[in-house]
């Protein structure tokens, strides 16, 4: 009788040794997974202000951090017309019908399009 009791205490103490250690763990990848999804949110909102601002362009957005950040979750098509290099954009006949506020507001069109997708698919409004 005194073995099982013996038995049963040390059954209990690595038990409760194995969930001391998992349930930290646990409790970490789910507030890095909660940081990481601010972060988003965080983005998305500083984008939103940055290309709604009078003065943005595209050609000095792409320079900047915030770009670097946001890039990763824009679609390949809208990084490539993102990173035309300035001087194609000026050579390109498709851009002679437009002024240069027309195009800025077409890439903040697009910008603010991708933004909606990449909120709607995290659940981020």
């Amino acid at each position: 009788m005194t073995t099982e009791f013996i038995i049963s205490g040390v059954i209990g103490l690595l038990t409760g040794a194995a969930g001391s250690l998992v349930a930290p763990w646990m409790n970490w990848g789910i507030k890095k997974k909660e940081i990481k999804h601010q972060g988003r949110i965080n983005l998305i909102k500083e984008v939103r202000i940055e290309i709604q601002q009078p003065t943005f362009n595209v050609f000095i957005f792409r320079t900047t951090p915030l770009y670097f950040q946001l890039k990763k979750h824009l679609s390949e098509k809208l990084n490539e017309e993102i990173n035309i290099d300035e001087d194609d954009f000026e050579a390109n006949k498709k851009f002679d019908y437009f002024s240069f506020e027309e195009i800025q507001y077409d890439f903040k069109w697009m910008i603010m399009e991708e933004l909606n997708l990449i909120a709607t698919k995290l659940k981020i409004e």
